[in-house]
């Protein structure tokens, strides 16, 4: 098998995209770090000359998440829920908050999004990297312990009882949720930033030449191209799409790694890549693997019931959907112009 893992996802710095053009403006001074965590690369990256402080401030954040969340680090609170064979555990008070709102977008979801689904994963390879394909058996006997509802969660006393066998898996809110802590650590300091989690971009304060930000969105069938790009306020951009990891079994099938709870195989759903904008990183993390799941029409539906976010929908077709909220703030690249773009309405035509 040949595994194969993409990340830095789809999206570009304002400098990248309007380099031709602005050779008249003065370079803008920033503060670069790059940091390894959770599984990929981010780019962190501050409009301020001399911003070190910062930076390690960021980064020591994220490594603390990374230790809270990591499902098989065994020291790691996370792991210990999953290792509590049906006993009460007690969390932290940052542990109860990721899963508060993971446990919200499972229900939010319909479980398209769930929390439980490390035995999945696990059968499947994807956090070892040992990639294979499970045996019908095998899924058979995982799904029954995919089941966010199964929880028994206290929020307020910081209590959690998970059943034996079952096992959580944060990943799929881990880095929105950390984008969260950045971006109210940034804020706070009143700076502009750009940050790049490796699967997501968080967006801080005002770009110092006063533009809006400027990202982005690959194409998902071509990942040389963009299919356009949005101008932005601050905020979170978050995408999830089956090209980031991938890998070809014996049987000359490929296989992505986001998996349907429901059925235990990678989602066979029409959509190839979702992008989804708000204010709210881990909720923004969450709905971006559950549109995955839940396809086209379902995403579409679930959309018009709720408020705070947007969305860019690239289907297998190639066909472009965007909500009604970014409408004027996607413009296709020059090589999609002729692209179907449709804008999708709160209101049911």
């Amino acid at each position: 098998m040949k595994p194969v893992k993409m990340t830095g996802l789809l999206l570009l710095l304002c400098l990248l995209l309007t380099q031709a053009g602005c050779a008249a403006r003065p370079q803008m001074q920033t503060s670069v770090l790059v940091v390894f965590a959770m599984d990929t690369s981010m780019t962190l990256t501050i409009y301020e000359k001399d911003a070190e402080g910062l930076l390690s401030d960021c980064e020591q954040l994220i490594i603390q998440m990374n230790r809270l969340l990591n499902a098989h680090a065994q020291r790691s609170e996370t792991y210990a829920l999953s290792q509590s064979n049906g006993e009460p555990v007690v969390l932290s008070a940052a542990f109860a908050e990721v899963l508060a709102q993971a446990l919200y977008a499972s229900e939010l979801t319909g479980g398209a999004f769930d929390l439980t689904i490390y035995p999945l994963v696990s059968l499947w390879g994807f956090p070892s990297d040992e990639y294979r394909v499970p045996t019908a058996a095998e899924l058979a006997a995982a799904l029954p312990l995919v089941d966010y509802t199964q929880l028994q969660f206290n929020e307020a006393e910081c209590t959690a009882v998970l059943p034996p066998g079952m096992r959580v898996d944060l990943g799929g809110i881990a880095k929105g949720y950390t984008g969260d802590l950045l971006y109210d650590t940034l804020q706070a300091a009143g700076v502009a930033a750009l940050l790049d989690l490796g699967g997501g971009i968080v967006l801080v304060g005002q770009k110092p030449d006063k533009t809006p930000w400027r990202i982005a969105v690959r194409d998902p069938l071509n990942t040389s191209k963009h299919v356009g790009v949005l101008s932005l306020e601050e905020g979170f951009v978050q995408t999830s799409g089956a090209y980031e990891r991938y890998f070809e079994g014996e049987d000359g099938v490929v296989y992505h790694h986001i998996l349907d709870p429901k059925t235990g195989y990678p989602s066979e759903g029409d959509l190839a890549s979702v992008t989804v904008i708000g204010r709210q990183g881990a909720l923004c993390d969450a709905l971006s693997t559950a549109f995955f799941v839940l396809g086209l029409e379902e995403s579409v539906r679930l959309w018009r019931t709720l408020e705070g976010f947007e969305l860019v929908l690239v289907t297998k077709n190639g066909d472009v959907y965007i909500t009604e909220g970014i409408r004027d703030r996607f413009t296709p690249t020059d090589n999609y112009t002729d692209t179907n773009v449709s804008v999708l309405t709160r209101s049911v035509p």
